[in-house]
């Protein structure tokens, strides 16, 4: 019998960690399939049950009681996380910023539902900063004299402030 040592340990829960990781990654890939998806499996379905050939009793060299079908089964395409993750993806390519890498067109071909999932992640803000801080400059517009502002007018207001904020920095610099 073997001992079990401690690096065997460490190797088995890396294995559990990144089947972990993967296991939630399909998951959020799951729902985020959209309904050709579906179809096209549909399709594939419905074509594979009329490739079925049978093959009549004449045609049969053993026997003429039985006839009996053939069909044919498609491999599966390898997951697209796992093809990500199979990938040498240079850090030139990705970068600071991850919206290019995935609005590529070789990648949106080759992973469409991860570039599709990726470009809806990374397209949210990281941070709420700099909606706060409009939220916040509106509130100071906004006073007891100026309740009776139009919103297309605080709208303006806004956008001229903070095109004016911009050409400050840049005569600053």
């Amino acid at each position: 019998m073997k001992p079990i040592s401690n690096t065997d340990d460490i190797i088995v829960s890396r294995d559990q960690e990144q089947r972990k990781r993967f296991k939630s990654l399909n998951d959020y890939i799951a729902d985020f399939e959209e309904d050709t998806m579906r179809r096209l499996a549909e399709q594939t379905m419905r074509n594979d049950d009329n490739n079925e050939a049978t093959v009549s009793s004449q045609d049969s060299c053993f026997s003429t009681e039985y006839t009996f079908t053939t069909a044919t089964y498609q491999v599966s395409k390898p997951d697209e996380i796992d093809q990500y993750c199979a990938m040498k993806i240079p850090c030139s390519l990705t970068g600071k910023d991850p919206m290019l890498f995935w609005s590529q067109k070789s990648v949106q071909e080759f992973l469409p539902l991860l570039s599709r999932f990726a470009r809806t992640i990374h397209a949210i803000p990281p941070t709420s900063a700099s909606t706060e801080r409009m939220f916040s400059i509106s509130g100071w517009t906004l006073n007891n004299r100026r309740t009776n502002l139009l919103p297309s007018h605080l709208d303006d207001i806004l956008v001229i402030r903070s095109g004016l904020r911009i050409e400050t920095r840049n005569n600053d610099e």
